[in-house]
């Protein structure tokens, strides 16, 4: 009997960056992503985000250099709270690209990293009180 093959889970994903120490000051200090050197000796940080490796690696494609970055890439990441999040990482500096808005999806808002990859955050909708 044939075994099905299949993909079970993401194990990394990479980012290329142009600058390390700018993007390490955009995820780190102002999402709070806690990155911290690879083992590799190749310059790039790495973070656990739930069960998969997010790696910033300087850039080491060249051709990568003369496109935009972020074309048809997004970045969904969860929070528990979209508005408490939202509100924390704007006073660490960081500059919303969407607000917080209610979507049939969830509580959603975006920001724009250094190199243009489009980053968006996701929560459950916001119980409306009763008054």
């Amino acid at each position: 009997m044939a075994r099905k093959i299949a993909v079970s889970r993401i194990d990394e994903i990479l980012i290329q960056v142009s600058d390390l120490k700018r993007s390490l000051k955009f995820y780190r200090d102002g999402l709070g992503i806690l990155f911290k050197p690879t083992l590799y000796g190749d310059g790039s940080f790495e973070a656990e985000v739930g069960q998969t490796t997010i790696l910033l690696h300087p850039d080491f494609d060249d051709s990568i250099k003369k496109l935009k970055r972020g074309a048809g890439i997004l970045i969904h990441f969860w929070v528990s709270d979209a508005d408490v999040y939202c509100e924390a990482i704007h006073k660490r500096g960081i500059v919303l690209d969407e607000e917080p808005e209610d979507r049939p999806w969830g509580r959603h808002f975006a920001v724009v990293d250094p190199d243009g990859y489009r980053i968006e955050f996701l929560a459950p909708v916001r119980r409306k009180v009763k008054t």
